[in-house]
């Protein structure tokens, strides 16, 4: 009689073993049957162009499963996009400074779950012709200078700018980039029409000439064109 209970309960303890491990494995086999979710795509990409670089900005997909965002460019129209970077979650922009100056590319965002599954692309293809763009409004008169932020936006004190405008006729401008020669320091302040660097002492004067060193070559000139809407558009030359 004792032998049989004991028999008993070692089945009935084996049967106990069984179904937890078989639990187990159904709930694992459960986990891998999970869907993965394709994520969201980002919305509202749009893109800036700076002087030396393209800034790229999005509304992030809203996810607690949401790893990253990767922006694609294309060079030319038509072109294949090409992954171009990766951000983490909690950013939203992106500053592209490996673009040709002399192209004009186009900028697509997806978003990357955990399990690396990327999302379709954001709606909209986003073209950007590279330059800094200064609305006709905001030029000076002939004889006249007006100083701009690396977008194009005015700026009272000359300290805070990026770029240098002086208009010298109706059609030809002046524009010069207000970052030291030395050693790339910006934020250069304007005394009696002669621009001095913060960082070093270096001297340049109103047109960009060298007047003191350490630099050893003066301010950089900027390709600045009017277009048909008498924007001005600004380059580097590269």
């Amino acid at each position: 009689m004792k032998h049989s209970r004991r028999a008993f309960l070692k089945r009935a303890s084996e049967g106990l073993a069984m179904l937890t491990v078989g639990n187990a494995l159904a709930g694992c086999q459960a986990a891998v049957d999970v869907p993965d979710e394709v994520p969201l795509p980002p919305e509202a990409v749009a893109a800036t162009a700076l002087l030396r670089s393209i800034f790229i900005s999005w509304t992030g997909a809203v996810g607690a499963d949401v790893q990253g965002y990767q922006v694609w460019r294309s060079d030319f129209p038509d072109a294949e996009f090409r992954p171009l970077g990766e951000v983490g979650a909690s950013a939203r922009d992106f500053n592209d400074t490996g673009v040709s100056l002399a192209l004009n590319p186009s900028y697509k965002v997806a978003t990357r779950n955990r399990r690396g599954t990327l999302s379709a692309f954001s709606s909209a293809t986003v073209r950007v012709q590279t330059g800094v763009r200064v609305a006709a409004s905001q030029l000076p008169d002939v004889g006249k200078t007006v100083y701009v932020n690396q977008f194009g936006e005015p700026q009272i004190e000359p300290q805070l700018a990026f770029i240098s405008i002086e208009r010298l006729s109706m059609t030809d401008f002046l524009a010069l980039e207000l970052i030291c020669t030395h050693a790339g320091c910006g934020g250069m302040n304007l005394t009696n029409q002669i621009w001095t660097c913060r960082c070093h002492g270096s001297q340049f004067g109103a047109q960009g000439q060298l007047l003191r060193g350490p630099a050893q070559t003066p301010l950089t000139v900027l390709s600045a064109l009017l277009n048909a809407a008498r924007e001005l558009t600004i380059r580097t030359h590269s």
